[in-house]
C-alpha cells in the first residue's frame, strides 16, 4: 500500500465536494423538469459549471423539449456554500474515521502475509549471521571462552568464601561477588549483540561493563565501610524512584503506594542520612567519604579506580545511550560510511566494544583476587589476560580485513 495512499485520498474528496454537491443541485433542478440524467453526465454538467462559472444556462437534452433552461439563483448558491461548510465541518472526524478504518486495515493484511515476511527475514538473518561468523568468528568465539572462565572462576570462589562465612570481610565479599555476577550477564548481552552485527548497541552495554568495573576497584580498595555504604545507598534510589512512581502514577494508571510504605521509605532514608551524613542522599553519595567529595560524579569515581583513561570509550559509548546529535551522526557499524543510515544490523564496527568488554570484565575478575589470591586464582587470571589480548589481536586483524575489502580501488 503506497504511503501517501490517505493523502491522496482525502485531497481527492476534498476536490469532489464542490462537484458532488453541485451534481445533486442540478438533479433537483432537472427532476423538477422532468429530466434524469446519468450521474455521469450530472457530473459533466457540474464540472461546466465550475470551471465556466456561470449561473444560468441551457442544456441539450434528448426529448420532446430539446432545450431546458436551468438558473442557479442566489440561493441556490447559498446552500452549495452551506452544504460545503457542513462538509468540512465533518472532515476531522471522517478524516479520523478513516484512518482507523486504513490502519486495521493495513495491519490485518500484514497479520495474513506476516509469516512468509517473517521467514524471508529469518533467512536474510541466518546469512547475515554467517558472514559475520565468517569475518569475526575468531574473536567472538574467545569472548564466549572469556566469560566462560571468569563465570566459573567467579562460582568457585563464590561457593568457597560462602562457606566460610564470606571470609575475612564479608560485605566486600558480598559486594564484589553481586558486581561479578552482574558483570558476567552484561558480558554475554555484549557478545550477543555483537554476534548479530549491533557494534553501537555492544558499546552502550560496555559502558555499563566500565561502571562496575570502576566501583568494583573502589569496593575492592577501601574494604566494608565503602561496601556497606554501597548496599545501604539502595535505600536513596528506591526513594528517589518512590517520589517519581507517586507523582505519575495516575497517568500511567497504576495505583498509588501504600502510606505505610511510603512511610517505611521515608524512616530507612531518614535513619541512613543520619548515619552518612547529607552527601549520601546524592546520586553517588556512597562513594562521598571516600572520595573526599560531597556530590561526587562518575567521572570522579573513575579517576579514583585509576581507569580514567577509558573516559573517551566512555563518552563514546555514551552517545550511544543518549539522544544526543553525536548518537545520531556517529556509528560504528558503518566503518565510516556517512552518507548510509543505519537501521539494522552491521557487519562492522565490533573491534571497540569486543576488546573494551574483554579488558573490563578482566578487571573486575581481578578484584575478586583480593578475596583469596590463591595460585590457582593466580593463574586463571593471568589466563584471561592473555585471552584478552588475543581478542584484541583477533578482532582487529578482521577489522583491517574489511577496511582492505571497503577501500575504492586506485585511481
Amino acid at each position: 500500500m503506497p504511503m501517501d495512499f490517505i493523502h491522496n485520498t482525502v485531497n481527492k474528496t476534498l476536490e469532489d465536494v464542490p462537484e458532488n454537491i453541485l451534481s445533486d443541485l442540478l438533479d433537483e433542478k432537472l427532476r423538477a423538469q422532468g429530466i434524469n440524467l446519468t450521474k455521469d453526465k450530472l457530473k459533466e454538467l457540474a464540472n461546466r459549471v465550475l470551471k465556466e462559472k456561470v449561473s444560468e444556462f441551457s442544456l441539450d437534452v434528448d426529448t420532446d423539449l430539446k432545450e431546458i433552461a436551468i438558473k442557479l439563483t442566489d440561493a441556490d448558491m447559498k446552500i452549495v456554500l452551506a452544504k460545503m461548510e457542513a462538509f468540512l465541518a465533518s472532515m476531522p472526524a471522517l478524516i479520523q474515521g478513516m484512518l482507523d478504518d486504513t490502519a486495521q486495515a493495513w495491519l490485518e493484511s500484514l497479520k495474513r502475509r506476516w509469516m512468509a515476511e517473517s521467514e524471508r527475514q529469518h533467512n536474510q538473518l541466518d546469512e547475515f549471521r554467517e558472514r559475520l561468523a565468517d569475518r569475526w568468528g575468531d574473536g567472538l568465539e574467545l569472548l564466549k571462552m572469556l566469560v566462560t572462565i571468569s563465570r566459573d572462576y567467579g562460582s568457585a570462589l563464590n561457593e568457597e568464601l560462602r562457606s566460610q562465612g564470606g571470609g575475612a570481610k564479608p560485605i566486600t565479599f558480598d559486594v564484589l561477588i553481586k558486581l561479578h555476577a552482574r558483570s558476567c550477564q552484561v558480558f554475554e548481552e555484549i557478545v550477543c549483540l555483537l554476534s548479530n552485527g549491533f557494534a553501537d548497541g555492544a558499546m552502550a552495554r560496555w559502558r555499563t561493563l566500565h561502571e562496575i568495573a570502576a566501583v568494583a576497584f573502589l569496593v575492592h580498595r577501601h574494604g566494608d565501610d565503602l561496601a556497606e555504604r554501597y548496599l545501604c545507598h539502595e535505600a536513596v534510589e528506591a526513594r528517589k524512584a518512590a517520589i517519581q512512581y507517586q507523582r505519575h502514577h495516575k497517568d500511567l494508571g497504576y495505583e498509588p503506594f501504600d502510606q505505610d510504605e511510603l512511610d517505611g521509605i521515608e524512616k530507612r532514608y531518614a535513619e541512613l542520612i543520619a548515619k552518612y551524613g547529607k552527601p549520601f542522599r546524592n546520586s553517588q553519595g556512597w562513594a562521598a567519604k571516600h572520595l573526599g567529595k560531597d556530590d561526587p560524579s562518575f567521572a570522579d569515581i573513575q579517576e579514583a579506580a585509576s581507569i580514567d583513561h577509558l573516559a573517551p570509550f566512555y563518552k563514546m559509548a555514551s552517545h550511544n545511550v543518549h539522544a544526543n546529535p553525536k548518537g545520531v551522526l556517529f556509528k560504528l557499524g558503518l566503518a565510516g560510511q556517512s552518507n548510509i543510515l543505519l537501521a539494522g544490523p552491521s557487519n562492522a564496527g565490533l573491534t571497540d566494544p569486543g576488546h573494551a568488554a574483554a579488558l573490563s570484565l578482566v578487571q573486575i575478575s581481578s578484584s575478586l583476587l583480593s578475596l583469596n589470591s590463591t595460585a590457582d586464582y593466580i593463574v586463571t587470571m593471568k589466563m584471561m589476560q592473555i585471552l584478552a589480548d588475543e581478542i584484541g589481536d583477533a578482532l582487529i586483524v578482521a577489522h583491517r580485513e574489511l577496511e582492505e575489502e571497503e577501500r575504492p580501488p586506485s585511481a
